[in-house]
């Protein structure tokens, strides 16, 4: 269990499931709207994903191996890496799930003949090795680096299938615009991802800032102090909403239920959605920040941002829905809406 709870199995099962999301609610379903079956073998697509699992897994075990002394002072009593776990052990863990994820990821470039994946799956580690040894306790660094990051897991989804599509069907995907709208959806859920993960970083970094304070880091909330910091998070979370309804303005599916908003067409299901599982819950994130003084605080708060991810993501389900509604595809192949 100390392996388990040191690789943040959690947040592996939930990179998992946002990853499959991606692939079987908004992938598979857009590519059969354009009369193409996915062309990404299963195989390839589980090779790929445990490979980014594997690399965050790695990520998660170094992390600790270099923030001992940190996480003495912030949580005693969750440290693993030299009490229940020696430092030797973590080491070499992380190399025999580094090197598995990166030989998985570079075996998918190849099967799909991408040479973007295989960049990807060379550059994140080498970004996690240099997050978790230094830039983490850098100003802002740190925060874009693990936000990239988990950007680039949700777009692998996108290049993955991009790829196989070009190797199959050549110029053609592109001319018709198959490509370009795996790229659009996916990547208006890789952004969401970005920021939502740069809000939690930082709230992470607020949670953190005794220890960060005592080793010296330069973390934003130990540069500026956490009101400062408090500013900043509630322009990243308007940010951050105005990017959600900017989205959403833009979705429009034939034959839909519509309303006018602000003189614009709109999804009346999506925006609905948007509203109260994206937008609403940022508020809410707004309020908490402004009354929270504990570090427990903190921490709720980092859990709830992780909550709100999750039903942004969930969004690609009503995405699914409303295509299979339009087009009559086969929901979740069981049956045809009408």
């Amino acid at each position: 269990m100390n392996y388990l709870n040191l690789i943040r199995y959690k947040n592996l099962i939930f990179l998992t499931f946002l990853m499959c999301l991606m692939h079987y609610t908004v992938a598979s379903p857009l590519l059969k709207v354009f009369k193409i079956e996915s062309v990404g073998p299963d195989g390839a697509f589980w090779l790929m994903t445990i490979g980014v699992v594997l690399i965050a897994a790695a990520g998660y075990a170094i992390n600790d191996y270099f923030d001992t002394k940190i996480d003495a002072l912030n949580k005693p009593d969750k440290v693993i890496v030299g009490v229940t776990i020696s430092r030797d052990a973590t080491s070499r863990l992380y190399q025999i799930l580094m090197g598995a994820g990166i030989a998985c990821g570079i075996a998918t470039a190849i099967w799909a003949k991408s040479l973007s994946i295989g960049l990807i799956f060379i550059i994140a580690p080498g970004l996690l090795w240099f997050y978790s040894a230094s830039y983490k306790r850098q100003f802002l660094i740190g925060n874009l680096i693990v936000s990239l990051c988990s950007a680039l897991a949700i777009l692998l989804v996108a290049e993955f299938e991009a790829s196989f599509l070009t190797k199959n069907y050549g110029i053609f995907v592109t001319q018709a615009g198959v490509n370009y709208n795996l790229y659009l959806w996916i990547g208006g859920f890789a952004l969401f991802a970005f920021l939502l993960t740069f809000i939690r970083e930082i709230v992470k970094d607020i949670e953190d800032e005794y220890g960060d304070r005592e080793l010296e880091s330069r973390t934003m909330p130990v540069v500026w102090g956490a009101k400062k910091t408090k500013v900043f998070l509630y322009a990243v979370i308007f940010i951050t909403i105005l990017c959600a309804l900017a989205f959403t303005a833009n979705i429009l599916f034939p034959s839909a239920k519509t309303f006018t908003f602000l003189g614009r067409e709109m999804d009346m299901l999506s925006f609905r959605y948007v509203l109260c599982a994206v937008v609403a819950p940022l508020l809410v994130t707004v309020i908490l920040l402004a009354r929270a003084k504990r570090i427990s605080d903190y921490t709720q708060i980092s859990k709830f941002v992780k909550f709100i991810m999750l039903t942004g993501a969930l969004y690609s389900v009503i995405f699914y829905f409303q295509l299979a509604r339009v087009y009559g595809l086969q929901l979740f192949n069981l049956f045809i809406i009408k």
